[in-house]
Protein backbone atom coordinates (compact mmCIF):
# COMPACT_ATOMS: atom_id res chain seq x y z
CA UNK A 1 0.00 0.00 0.00
CA UNK A 2 1.53 3.53 -1.02
CA UNK A 3 -0.15 6.88 -0.32
CA UNK A 4 1.17 10.35 -0.95
CA UNK A 5 0.45 13.80 -0.25
CA UNK A 6 1.55 15.56 -2.88
CA UNK A 7 2.99 19.16 -1.85
CA UNK A 8 0.89 22.40 -2.00
CA UNK A 9 1.27 26.07 -0.52
CA UNK A 10 0.22 24.13 2.87
CA UNK A 11 2.16 21.40 3.02
CA UNK A 12 5.29 19.42 1.83
CA UNK A 13 5.03 16.26 -0.16
CA UNK A 14 4.39 12.95 2.52
CA UNK A 15 4.79 9.65 1.22
CA UNK A 16 3.70 6.39 3.16
CA UNK A 17 4.59 2.51 2.03
CA UNK A 18 2.76 0.09 3.69
CA UNK A 19 3.31 -3.98 3.89
CA UNK A 20 0.24 -5.70 3.18
CA UNK A 21 2.23 -9.23 2.79
CA UNK A 22 3.87 -11.21 3.37
CA UNK A 23 2.31 -11.90 6.81
CA UNK A 24 5.43 -11.45 8.56
CA UNK A 25 5.65 -7.89 7.31
CA UNK A 26 2.30 -6.68 7.44
CA UNK A 27 1.68 -3.14 9.05
CA UNK A 28 5.36 -2.49 8.81
CA UNK A 29 5.47 1.22 7.56
CA UNK A 30 7.71 3.54 6.14
CA UNK A 31 6.61 7.65 6.38
CA UNK A 32 8.66 9.91 4.40
CA UNK A 33 8.19 14.20 4.75
CA UNK A 34 9.73 16.28 2.68
CA UNK A 35 11.34 19.35 4.14
CA UNK A 36 12.13 22.38 2.07
CA UNK A 37 15.03 23.53 2.18
CA UNK A 38 16.69 20.65 5.25
CA UNK A 39 17.14 17.42 4.70
CA UNK A 40 14.16 15.38 4.10
CA UNK A 41 12.24 13.28 7.31
CA UNK A 42 11.55 8.96 7.26
CA UNK A 43 10.02 6.73 9.90
CA UNK A 44 9.56 3.11 10.19
CA UNK A 45 7.31 1.30 12.10
CA UNK A 46 7.99 -1.92 12.83
CA UNK A 47 4.91 -3.69 13.07
CA UNK A 48 6.27 -7.01 14.86
CA UNK A 49 7.77 -5.06 17.50
CA UNK A 50 5.68 -1.96 17.73
CA UNK A 51 8.51 -0.22 17.51
CA UNK A 52 8.65 3.53 15.81
CA UNK A 53 12.18 4.01 14.09
CA UNK A 54 13.63 7.46 13.47
CA UNK A 55 15.60 6.56 10.06
CA UNK A 56 18.96 9.18 10.74
CA UNK A 57 20.90 10.73 7.04
CA UNK A 58 23.03 8.09 7.34
CA UNK A 59 20.64 5.79 7.39
CA UNK A 60 18.86 6.88 4.23
CA UNK A 61 21.66 4.79 1.94
CA UNK A 62 21.28 1.70 3.64
CA UNK A 63 18.57 -1.02 2.14
CA UNK A 64 15.41 -1.03 2.79
CA UNK A 65 13.87 -3.65 4.14
CA UNK A 66 16.30 -6.39 2.11
CA UNK A 67 15.61 -4.58 -1.28
CA UNK A 68 17.44 -2.98 -3.76
CA UNK A 69 16.15 0.31 -2.88
CA UNK A 70 17.51 2.48 -0.12
CA UNK A 71 15.51 4.83 2.23
CA UNK A 72 16.63 7.77 0.44
CA UNK A 73 14.95 6.19 -2.77
CA UNK A 74 11.99 5.97 -1.59
CA UNK A 75 11.97 10.00 -0.67
CA UNK A 76 8.98 12.30 -3.21
CA UNK A 77 11.69 13.63 -5.65
CA UNK A 78 12.32 16.88 -4.81
CA UNK A 79 13.72 19.25 -7.73
CA UNK A 80 14.62 21.85 -5.37
CA UNK A 81 16.92 19.64 -3.95
CA UNK A 82 19.45 19.11 -7.19
CA UNK A 83 21.03 21.41 -9.58
CA UNK A 84 19.43 20.29 -12.90
CA UNK A 85 21.08 20.47 -16.49
CA UNK A 86 19.55 19.29 -19.32
CA UNK A 87 22.25 17.19 -21.33
CA UNK A 88 23.07 17.15 -25.28
CA UNK A 89 20.69 14.17 -26.78
CA UNK A 90 23.09 10.95 -26.04
CA UNK A 91 20.52 8.48 -26.53
CA UNK A 92 18.05 8.45 -29.22
CA UNK A 93 14.29 9.07 -27.80
CA UNK A 94 15.35 10.42 -24.35
CA UNK A 95 15.93 13.70 -22.47
CA UNK A 96 18.67 13.43 -20.45
CA UNK A 97 19.10 15.39 -17.22
CA UNK A 98 21.88 15.35 -14.93
CA UNK A 99 20.69 15.94 -11.35
CA UNK A 100 23.69 16.97 -8.90
CA UNK A 101 21.91 16.89 -5.52
CA UNK A 102 22.39 20.14 -3.55
CA UNK A 103 22.85 18.27 -0.05
CA UNK A 104 24.17 15.54 1.83
CA UNK A 105 23.44 12.01 -0.25
CA UNK A 106 24.89 8.46 -0.98
CA UNK A 107 24.76 9.77 -4.99
CA UNK A 108 26.95 12.34 -6.87
CA UNK A 109 24.80 12.40 -9.65
CA UNK A 110 21.47 11.19 -11.03
CA UNK A 111 21.00 11.08 -14.68
CA UNK A 112 17.19 10.91 -15.23
CA UNK A 113 16.04 9.44 -19.05
CA UNK A 114 12.50 11.29 -20.06
CA UNK A 115 11.01 9.93 -22.87
CA UNK A 116 10.61 12.92 -25.20
CA UNK A 117 7.13 11.92 -27.16
CA UNK A 118 5.58 11.05 -23.58
CA UNK A 119 7.42 13.06 -20.56
CA UNK A 120 7.30 10.49 -18.59
CA UNK A 121 10.44 9.41 -16.58
CA UNK A 122 11.65 5.72 -18.43
CA UNK A 123 14.76 5.18 -15.97
CA UNK A 124 16.82 7.01 -13.10
CA UNK A 125 21.10 6.25 -13.47
CA UNK A 126 22.80 6.62 -9.57
CA UNK A 127 26.03 7.44 -9.66
CA UNK A 128 28.54 7.20 -6.89
CA UNK A 129 31.78 10.30 -6.52
CA UNK A 130 33.44 8.38 -8.73
CA UNK A 131 31.15 8.22 -11.91
CA UNK A 132 31.22 4.31 -11.21
CA UNK A 133 26.81 3.25 -12.12
CA UNK A 134 25.30 2.45 -8.75
CA UNK A 135 22.03 1.40 -9.22
CA UNK A 136 19.16 1.75 -12.32
CA UNK A 137 15.33 2.50 -12.34
CA UNK A 138 13.67 1.34 -14.86
CA UNK A 139 9.87 2.49 -14.72
CA UNK A 140 7.71 0.38 -16.80
CA UNK A 141 3.90 0.09 -18.26
CA UNK A 142 2.65 3.43 -17.39
CA UNK A 143 -0.96 4.02 -16.89
CA UNK A 144 -3.52 6.97 -17.58
CA UNK A 145 -5.04 7.40 -14.19
CA UNK A 146 -8.15 9.17 -13.70
CA UNK A 147 -7.30 10.91 -17.06
CA UNK A 148 -4.59 13.37 -16.00
CA UNK A 149 -1.95 10.97 -14.12
CA UNK A 150 0.51 8.61 -16.08
CA UNK A 151 1.99 6.21 -13.40
CA UNK A 152 4.63 3.64 -13.75
CA UNK A 153 3.20 0.32 -12.94
CA UNK A 154 5.98 -1.40 -12.29
CA UNK A 155 9.86 -0.27 -10.94
CA UNK A 156 12.93 -2.21 -11.46
CA UNK A 157 15.92 -0.99 -9.32
CA UNK A 158 18.63 -2.70 -10.73
CA UNK A 159 21.88 -2.58 -8.12
CA UNK A 160 24.93 -3.13 -10.46
CA UNK A 161 27.57 -3.79 -7.60
CA UNK A 162 25.96 -7.04 -6.37
CA UNK A 163 23.80 -7.98 -9.42
CA UNK A 164 20.70 -8.11 -7.40
CA UNK A 165 17.02 -6.94 -8.68
CA UNK A 166 13.79 -5.74 -6.60
CA UNK A 167 10.71 -5.36 -8.87
CA UNK A 168 7.56 -3.31 -7.32
CA UNK A 169 4.36 -3.55 -8.95
CA UNK A 170 1.76 -1.15 -8.31
CA UNK A 171 -1.72 -2.98 -9.09
CA UNK A 172 -3.98 -0.24 -7.74
CA UNK A 173 -3.03 3.66 -8.43
CA UNK A 174 -5.96 5.78 -7.31
CA UNK A 175 -5.41 9.92 -6.91
CA UNK A 176 -7.46 12.43 -5.87
CA UNK A 177 -8.85 10.28 -2.76
CA UNK A 178 -8.85 12.73 -0.27
CA UNK A 179 -5.83 11.80 1.71
CA UNK A 180 -5.23 14.37 4.66
CA UNK A 181 -1.99 15.32 6.37
CA UNK A 182 -3.03 13.70 9.49
CA UNK A 183 -2.80 10.53 8.13
CA UNK A 184 1.23 11.13 7.83
CA UNK A 185 1.89 11.66 11.02
CA UNK A 186 4.53 8.66 12.00
CA UNK A 187 3.16 8.62 15.95
CA UNK A 188 -0.09 7.31 14.64
CA UNK A 189 1.33 4.55 13.76
CA UNK A 190 1.70 3.20 17.27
Amino acid sequence: LIKRLEATDQHPSKALIRFIMPAELMGTTLISHQNPGKSDSQWLYLAGSGKLKRIAGSSSQKSFMGTEFSFEDLLPFDAQKYSLNLLKDDLPGFHSINAIPLQNSPYAKLKILIDKETYQTKKILFYNKKETLLKTATFKDHQKVKGLYFRAQEIVMENHQNKRKTKLILQSIKVDTGLKDYEFDPHRLK
